[in-house]
């Protein structure tokens, strides 16, 4: 009786130290998948996390493992802001695994079969952004003798702007070789941001096209001025 008091006490305190954790493990996200068929038994379609944005922005990256039959079945997004899709095609419907990596650290797995029989239903849809703040634009320069300068010419948003923005597009001087530069990494400093540097003689203004990820696009245009310095670490 001794014993089986003992063991009832220690799975009721297992029980009890489980609990806060059991509660706290995220849900099974809502998967949902549009499709439309393209010819002989083939089709094309659009998995997403079907979840708010505030789920989504808790989430940094998902990975998808495909029917082995695919190449490069397993398939790492990290694109909150496009509900994390994937989108490809194929001929018949499986079960696809999931694996979502929260921001906190945990990672949680689940699985969605996919369906190509359903009425596709609504098409799919990104997570309604936030309008984009205002953006700025910069350069720094230093002289490099015989009248040439090196210099990087960026733009500069708060962290929420920048999040909605693919990528930045310069077009140089025509004198420039390959004058369309088009910059997709976002860097590490949101004051000098998808920064781009080349050198040159002469000053000019630099056209720069500003790409969001839901689709829009924002011009600008920015006049290099040399004998700004360049900027000190922090």
């Amino acid at each position: 009786m001794m014993v089986q008091r003992k063991h009832a006490a220690i799975a009721s305190l297992t029980a009890a130290l489980l609990w806060p954790a059991l509660a706290q493990t995220p849900r099974d996200l809502k998967v949902r998948n549009t499709y439309r068929y393209l010819e002989r038994g083939r089709y094309q379609w659009t998995l997403f996390i079907d979840e708010d944005r505030a789920t989504l922005k808790r989430i940094r990256c998902v990975e998808y493992t495909l029917h082995p039959t695919f190449p490069d079945p397993v398939r790492r997004i990290c694109e909150p802001e496009d509900a994390f899709r994937l989108s490809t095609d194929g001929w018949g419907e499986f079960t696809i695994l999931l694996k979502i990596e929260w921001g906190d650290g945990r990672v949680t797995r689940q699985q969605y079969r996919l369906d190509l029989h359903s009425p596709p239903g609504v098409a799919f849809t990104k997570p309604p952004a936030a309008e984009p703040g205002p953006i700025r634009t910069g350069n720094w320069s230093r002289p490099l003798g015989n009248g040439q300068w090196e210099w990087t010419v960026f733009i500069a948003a708060d962290a929420s702007t920048l999040d909605q923005i693919r990528c930045v597009e310069y077009l140089l001087h025509p004198t420039f070789p390959n004058p369309i530069r088009r910059v997709c990494e976002r860097g590490d400093r949101p004051d000098q941001a998808f920064p781009l540097s080349a050198q040159g003689w002469g000053a000019f203004d630099v056209s720069i096209k500003v790409d969001f990820r839901e689709g829009r696009t924002r011009f600008m245009k920015h006049t290099l001025q040399f004998g700004a310095r360049p900027p000190t670490a922090r």
